[in-house]
């Protein structure tokens, strides 16, 4: 599941930038990659212009199918190391605020 936000967030520092908001989605949705599993439930992507982020949140549905958005359209791929989340899938209103 594919969740797309555009957020008012300046920022100086890529890293540092995308660091902080996983922060605050792992406090909420738990980590995205077992390191002792080697498996993924979400990810996160964020492309970077000043006061006009734009984030891409992905949530799979389906062991095994990853999922990424190239040019505006969703791309799926077989890919082992993906595992369905647990969770309750999230909806854009439980995004919590990712603006400092």
């Amino acid at each position: 599941m594919k969740i797309k936000l555009t957020k008012n967030i300046s920022c100086t520092n890529p890293i540092a930038c995308t660091e902080r908001i996983k922060k605050i989605l792992v406090d909420k949705f738990g980590e995205s990659w077992d390191d002792k599993n080697k498996t993924s439930s979400w990810h996160l992507s964020i492309f970077h212009k000043n006061n006009n982020h734009t984030i891409w949140l992905f949530f799979y549905e389906k062991n095994g199918i990853h999922e990424s958005e190239n040019h505006g359209k969703t791309i799926t791929r077989k890919a082992d190391h993906i595992i369905k989340y647990s969770g309750k899938m999230p909806t854009l209103k439980d995004i919590p605020k990712l603006e400092t």
